[in-house]
This record gives C-alpha cells, structure tokens and sequence, in this order.
C-alpha cells in the first residue's frame, strides 16, 4: 500500500536532502581553508589514531635526536682529551726514552723532569674535564674525581704532584638513541686511567669462614648475594660467576686460606659491604663503616698502580738518575698505558659512530612519517575541488527542481 503524498511530505524530504548537502559542501570547503581533512575524531576515527600514533613517534624520535646531539657531543669531546692524552704520553715516553740512554747529564734530566711534571698537572686536568657540570671520567660524581696531593721535592725548589687518587665511580652514564636503544656517553676515569690490574690480598685467614646471616656485598657496583651458611669457596664461587673483569681465589701457600681478589682488566676495584653485611670486613678486604674507592681494610696487602702513579714514578727516576728502570719497567708500564688510551678511544669512536647511524635512520623516518602523516590529515587539494564542484552542481540541481516542487498545490492537480 502506497502512503499518502502530500506537498508538506516533498518539501520536508527536499529540505532534508537539501540540508545534508550543504553540510557536505561546508565541511568540503573547511577542509580546502583548514588544510585538514580531520578536525575532530569523528570526521575519521581511524585516521584520527593513525595521525595520533604518527603524531607521538614524530615527538619520541625529535627526543631521541637531541639525546643523540648531546651524547654525540660529549663524545666529542672525549675523543678531542684522548687525543690530548695520548700525546702528552707519547712525550713523556720520548722524554723517558732519552733520560734512558745515559747520554744526558743530570742538569739535562732534572729539565725533562720538570717537563713530565708539568705533563702531569694537564694530565689531572684533562682527567677532570667536565661537559654540561657534568664529569666526563668521573661516574655519576658531578665534583673533581680526581684529587692531587702537592709535596715539596727534594730534588726541586717547588711543589710536586705527589700523589693522585679517583674518588669518582664507575657509575655508567647512558643517553636513549631509540626505543630499548641505550648507548653509554661516558668513561670510567679509574679504568681510562689504569695502567696495572689491582691485587688486594688479605692478611685475615677465612679457613672455617661460614656466613652467619643473609646479606649482600657490591664488587664494582655489582650485588652479590651471601646466603646464610655460605663459606669462603662459596663465595669465591659467586664472584667468578659474575659479568665483571674481575677474578677472586683462595691462596693457601702458608696453610691458611686467605682471600685474594684481583682485576682481570687495569682499574681500581670498588667493594664495599651492603646495610648491615660484614662478609668483606670479615674476610679483611675493606674497612669498616668507609666508603669506596679508599676503603680497603688496613691489613690487606693492596698492590695498584694508575697513570699518574706511572708518570711520577718515571719523573722521580729521571730526579735520581735510574736508567735502568726508566729504560725497563718505566718504558713498560708507560707503553701499557698508552694502549689503554688507544683501546678506549677505538671504544669512543665505535660509539659515535653507532650514534651518527641511528640519527641518519631517524631523520629518514621522520622524513617518511610525515609524509604518511600528510596523507593521513591533510587535504587533498585536487580531491577536495572536484569533490566540492560536483557538490555545487547537484546542489544547484536540486534548488531548480525544489523550486518546481515547491511551486505545486493540491490545484495543480484538480484541472
């Protein structure tokens, strides 16, 4: 059955059709001014999260990109204070290297002696350089990590490098490049710095040695946990099973157990007793209640020898006039030092490089993000044009035939 048509019935149903399309035409002619396609969620609820997640990325990788410039940055500068440090060593080895021949008078030495001093005060500079208030060698430390003790020289009318210590750490300092992508931006001073490994012997017999609680131990920032009941080859166990370059043993060559712990790789190793543990005073490695590097017990036999340690050793033989160790171990434990230098700066130069590649990937993917983001939310102007002009035409149709129907009357039909 056909329902009743009446003149209020057509004009209702052509102003419908009529409101819709100039709703389309408006929102065609808002998208060519705006540029956009997508004002709201629900003119596209896909695109809409598409743009959001595109949006969110574009933001993540601009992060990533400035991570990158400041890590690259500090890099930089480290590579430029290697470079800086390998030459004052390779002068000092020179120096080293002439002192050693016995063609020189004392006079002649007492000079170069002078100048491997004054080598090592820039040494302790570069050692101490900083980026951003930040040390570059010293961990997590943001103060001097290396402090100078200055004695007078007997041999000189001035004040000497006597002695320098890290009192930094080996806390790792990473950027993020990218997503689950971390690259460490720093050098732990006390292994750049390292010239032999660390042997810490103790002089306290651990035979019959059985932990009498659970607690905790750090060697070089590593947990190792002590269960109750553990003994000393228990725990000689733990510390070998660790990710770190260094190796624990028992010597017993005296009958006695004694705990010796020494580096696998040049640098200062750092132990300290965790809360309420006592597992490494009571072995005699550290002392009670201090806190690393200067920690070890007062009993334990410490044999350890950094940079400096190495270049003052040289100068003071060059005061005393001792060329045989200048010419033999001086020489040795220089060139040892040098190849660490270069070990480490192969290791800065691998990083930057790892950077250099994933900014190249992230500024091509911020360059094909937002095209794609474009085509996501932006206008297609061309698309857009011919879709409003056929809007306009039907529209115009539809006026001319609305006027028509519109013009209609129940006398139009009574003829």
């Amino acid at each position: 059955m056909i329902g009743r048509v009446t003149q209020n019935s057509i004009s209702n149903e052509f102003l419908f059709y009529l409101k819709d399309r100039m709703k389309e035409m408006n929102k065609k002619q808002t998208d060519l001014t705006s540029m956009s396609k997508i004002r709201i969620p629900e003119d596209d609820p896909v695109g809409t999260t598409l743009s959001m997640s595109f949006q969110s990325r574009l933001k993540e990788i601009e992060t990533y990109i400035n991570n990158i410039e400041e890590g690259q940055a500090r890099l930089n500068i480290m590579d430029s204070n290697l470079q800086s440090a390998t030459d004052i060593l390779q002068r000092i080895r020179e120096l080293t290297v002439q002192a050693a021949n016995g063609t020189y008078t004392k006079d002649d030495t007492k000079k170069m002696a002078i100048e491997v001093d004054q080598l090592i005060r820039e040494l302790v500079n570069i050692a101490n350089s900083y980026y951003k208030q930040s040390s570059l060698y010293g961990g997590h430390m943001t103060d001097t990590p290396f402090k100078v003790e200055y004695g007078l020289s007997e041999d000189l009318d001035y004040e000497v490098v006597k002695k320098v210590v890290f009192m930094g750490n080996d806390g790792i300092v990473m950027r993020q490049a990218d997503m689950n992508d971390f690259v460490q931006i720093n050098l732990s001073g006390n292994r750049l710095f390292a010239s032999e490994n660390t042997v810490i012997k103790s002089t306290i017999p651990g035979t019959g040695f059985v932990a009498d609680r659970d607690q905790v131990f750090k060697i070089d920032g590593v947990e190792v946990f002590v269960a109750k009941g553990d003994n000393l080859e228990t725990i000689v166990d733990k510390i070998n099973s660790l990710n770190i370059p260094v190796k624990a043993y028992i010597d017993n060559s005296t009958g006695s157990n004694f705990l010796v712990i020494e580096s696998t790789i040049p640098h200062n190793v750092t132990i300290e007793d965790i809360g309420d543990g006592n597992v490494m005073e009571t072995l005699g490695i550290v002392r009670k209640g201090a806190k690393p590097p200067m920690n070890y017990h007062p009993e334990a036999k410490v044999f350890t020898m950094n940079l400096f340690d190495v270049l003052i050793k040289i100068r003071d033989d060059m005061l005393a006039g001792k060329q045989q160790n200048l010419g033999g171990e001086d020489l040795a434990l220089i060139d040892n030092g040098l190849d660490n230098f270069l070990r480490y700066r192969a290791e800065v130069g691998a990083r930057f490089e790892r950077l250099k590649t994933i900014n190249l990937r992230l500024n091509t993917d911020i360059v094909y993000l937002k095209d794609i983001l474009s085509k996501v939310q932006a206008t297609d102007i061309p698309e857009a044009v011919t879709e409003l002009k056929m809007l306009e035409l039907t529209h115009q149709a539809g006026l001319q035939i609305g006027a028509k129907l519109m013009g209609l009357s129940l006398l139009n039909f009574l003829r």
